[in-house]
């Protein structure tokens, strides 16, 4: 709908070129209101019709408070052509999110988690790959949980998941990470051994670095030869195993079915608790779409 928007808001967004897929969505020419506690983030992507220096919890409820709830109507068509197309994209992918295969397909996790995740759940995803799975497939289904998608370069996410569950000690506090991105500070799970911080990482484990083959490929002429699994593959090393070697709880996923008990014994232990999930290694995760 963003490509068909005659105004965009952006609240509390960098505008990078990651959320805009690269400055198309929405088009460079679409009028933007921007609000950011950051001044120097105001207009710094788009040429702002609007700039809004604030907290963005602050400055939301003021809006709120000023709209008059007669418009609504005025905007009925345009609310119902949205829900049409979440619907027809969750009918897209519905083949795979249903999905039994093993290794599993990651539309499948997402899927799961959405069902599984308790209320209160605040959901950390690492950058990457692991960005577009749960920003694209995962659905918050009750007001208490939270979403927090990667606020630096891969490996945000491991630090960020112990750091956030440090500052809601009373919340559920899920990680949603790819192999790629947890190798990067592995080490940190003795850190929360040692400091008893009890948040349940979830590793979506195809042994690669697969959001490189795209790359390799357009680097070696459209197509991957030779030794080039050397580029974008890791070796079979069990997460799971790793972090009961270094004092944690972990299993090893490999259906569907699996999920659920993973994540209520993880949630329940005293410690960090890491489930690793065997995924297929060529899943790739869908690009935005620009008409």
């Amino acid at each position: 709908m963003l490509l068909d928007a005659d105004l965009v808001f952006f609240a509390g967004s960098q505008t990078g070129s990651q959320v805009t897929f690269k400055w198309q969505v929405p088009p460079l020419h679409t009028p933007v209101v921007q609000l950011d506690v950051n001044p120097e983030e105001l207009g710094k992507h788009y040429p702002n019709r609007a700039s809004l220096l604030g907290d963005a919890k602050t400055v939301l409820q003021q809006l709120i408070d000023m709209c008059d709830p007669a418009t609504a109507d005025r905007r009925r068509r345009w609310c119902d052509r949205g829900s049409r197309l979440v619907a027809e994209w969750h009918d897209e992918f519905a083949p795979l999110s249903n999905s039994d295969a093993v290794p599993m397909r990651p539309e499948r996790l997402c899927k799961e988690l959405t069902e599984l995740m308790p209320p209160e759940t605040l959901l950390v995803s690492e950058t990457g790959h692991s960005g577009m799975w749960t920003g694209g497939m995962i659905d918050l289904i009750t007001p208490g949980q939270g979403y927090m998608r990667a606020a630096g370069s891969l490996g945000w996410g491991l630090p960020a998941a112990l750091g956030a569950k440090l500052a809601v000690p009373e919340r559920p506090v899920l990680l949603f990470s790819g192999d790629g991105g947890f190798w990067y500070h592995l080490s940190e799970i003795e850190t929360a051994v040692r400091w008893k911080i009890p948040a349940v990482l979830l590793i979506n484990n195809n042994r690669s670095l697969n959001q490189e083959i795209a790359i390799y490929s357009d680097a070696y002429g459209g197509e991957l030869n030779a030794h080039h699994a050397e580029l974008w593959q890791f070796s079979d090393a069990s997460f799971a195993e790793v972090a009961c070697a270094l004092g944690a709880q972990g299993v090893c996923i490999r259906r569907p079915e699996e999920i659920a008990g993973a994540l209520e014994q993880g949630f329940a232990a005293g410690g960090p608790f890491v489930v690793e999930v065997l995924t297929e290694r060529t899943a790739v995760a869908p690009l935005a779409w620009t008409g």
